[in-house]
C-alpha cells in the first residue's frame, strides 16, 4: 500500500510539473509571437517612410500587405495627408498592422516629409546603358547619356520586396553615337576624352552619378477604374483602349500591337525580382502606326509606355507616343514621334528617323508607379503610438 501511495504521488507530481513546463513554453511562444509582430509593425513603419519618400502620393500597400519571406511576417499600411495636423505642412499620417502567425500589433504615427530636389525633370532623353545610337533625328529638348561606367544608381528589390538604391549601371563605357542627329538643349555627358557627339546643342560634361527610376508595377495588378488588364494576351489588332493597358506576359514572350490606339497608355508588367540589367524580359512590337498615350481615361494622366524589363520595336510605319516613357532596350525603332520623356536603361540600337520631344507634365507628373530619387529627400517622425483610440 505504501508503494502505492509514493507511486500515486509521484505521478501526479510529475503530471503536475508536465503541465506547467508545457504552460510556461505556451507562454513563451506566445511572448515570442507578439514580438515577432511588433517588430513587422515597425518595418512597416520604415518602410512607409522610404515610400513616401519615392512618392508622396503613395496611400499604403494597399489590403493585401506586405509579406516577408518566412511567409508568416506581413504588415499592412494606410497612408493620408493630414492638412489639418498640428505639427505643421506636409504632414502624413500612417496606421501599420503587423502579424506573425496568430498574433498581431498596431502603430500609428504622423510622419513629416521633407522632399528634396531633383535634376532629372527638365530632360527630354535620358539613356542609362551601354551603347546608344540615333540617327537622321531630333532630341527637342536636354539629352542625357551615361557614357561612362558604374554613374548610375540602380534601383533594386531585395527578397522581402522592398527597394533601395545600389551602385550600378554599365560595366563599360561602351559607345555613343549621333548620327546626323541635333539636340537643341543640352547634352549631358561624362567623358571629356572625345570630341562633340552632335553638332547643334552644348555638351556639358558632369561628374556626379545619375539615378535611374525607382519603379513598382504592382499597382497596376489590382482591377479598378482606368485600368484593363491582359493577363497572358501576345497580340491586338485595331483595337481602340482608352483605359491603361496592364500587359502580363511570361518571360520571353513577344506582344505585337498593330494598328492600335492605346490612349491610355500601356503598362508591360515586370516583376519586383526581375533583374533589369540582365536585359530585356520581353519584346514590344508596335506595327501599322500603333499611338500609346495621350488620352485622358486612363488610371493616372502622362502614362506612356511603361516596360521596364520590355525591349521595343517597331515597323517603320510611324508611330507617336505621348507621357512618361521607361524601357529596358530600343531595338530597331524607326519613325516615330515620342513627346514627353522617354528612359532607356540599357542598350539602345538605332533611334532612327525618330523625334524625342519634351513635354513638361510628363516630367513633372510621372505616374505614381515611378519616380526618380532625389537629393536631401527626408522624413521627421513627429509621434508615435500604439492606441488609435
Amino acid at each position: 500500500m505504501l508503494v502505492i501511495l509514493v507511486t500515486s504521488l509521484l505521478a501526479a507530481a510529475t503530471a503536475s510539473y508536465t503541465g506547467a513546463l508545457e504552460d510556461v513554453i505556451d507562454i513563451q511562444r506566445d511572448d515570442a509571437s507578439a514580438l515577432h509582430a511588433e517588430l513587422a509593425a515597425e518595418s512597416g513603419l520604415e518602410y512607409a517612410q522610404r515610400r513616401l519618400i519615392l512618392n508622396p502620393a503613395w496611400t499604403g500597400t494597399g489590403p493585401d500587405g506586405v509579406t516577408l519571406s518566412d511567409g508568416l511576417t506581413t504588415f499592412m499600411i494606410a497612408a493620408a495627408p493630414d492638412e489639418s495636423s498640428p505639427f505643421g505642412e506636409n504632414v502624413h499620417t500612417l496606421e501599420i498592422d503587423g502579424s506573425y502567425g496568430d498574433s498581431s500589433a498596431r502603430l500609428g504615427s504622423a510622419v513629416r516629409l521633407h522632399m528634396g530636389s531633383s535634376d532629372d525633370s527638365e530632360l527630354a532623353l535620358i539613356f542609362l546603358g551601354e551603347d546608344f545610337k540615333q540617327s537622321h533625328g531630333w532630341v527637342y529638348g536636354d539629352a542625357l547619356v551615361t557614357d561612362r561606367a558604374n554613374m548610375v544608381s540602380d534601383w533594386i528589390f531585395d527578397e522581402e520586396g522592398v527597394g533601395s538604391y545600389q551602385s550600378g549601371g554599365a560595366v563599360a563605357d561602351g559607345s555613343t553615337l549621333f548620327v546626323c542627329t541635333g539636340v537643341t538643349g543640352t547634352l549631358y555627358k561624362y567623358r571629356s576624352d572625345l570630341a562633340d557627339y552632335q553638332w547643334l546643342g552644348e555638351e556639358t560634361v558632369i561628374t556626379e552619378s545619375t539615378k535611374a527610376p525607382a519603379w513598382d508595377l504592382d499597382e497596376y495588378l489590382v482591377e479598378g477604374p482606368g485600368l484593363r488588364i491582359y493577363d497572358g494576351v501576345t497580340k491586338l489588332t485595331n483595337e481602340y483602349v482608352a483605359e491603361t493597358a496592364v500587359f502580363i506576359l511570361e518571360p520571353g514572350q513577344t506582344l505585337k500591337l498593330k494598328g492600335c490606339n492605346m490612349a491610355g497608355g500601356v503598362v508591360v508588367y515586370c516583376p519586383k525580382d526581375y533583374d533589369l540589367r540582365s536585359g530585356s524580359r520581353n519584346t514590344i512590337i508596335l506595327q501599322r502606326g500603333t499611338q500609346i498615350g495621350g488620352g485622358e481615361e486612363g488610371f493616372e494622366p502622362n502614362i506612356g509606355l511603361i516596360a521596364p524589363g520590355g525591349k521595343i520595336k517597331n515597323d517603320a510605319r510611324g508611330n507617336w507616343m505621348s507621357g512618361f516613357h521607361f524601357v529596358n532596350e530600343v531595338g530597331n525603332f524607326k519613325y516615330a514621334e515620342i513627346w514627353g520623356q522617354m528612359v532607356i536603361l540599357n542598350d539602345c540600337q538605332n533611334l532612327r528617323d525618330c523625334e524625342v520631344i519634351y513635354y513638361a507634365p510628363a516630367a513633372d507628373e510621372r505616374p505614381s508607379a515611378i519616380n526618380f530619387g532625389v537629393t536631401g529627400a527626408s522624413t521627421d517622425m513627429m509621434e508615435v503610438y500604439e492606441n488609435f483610440n
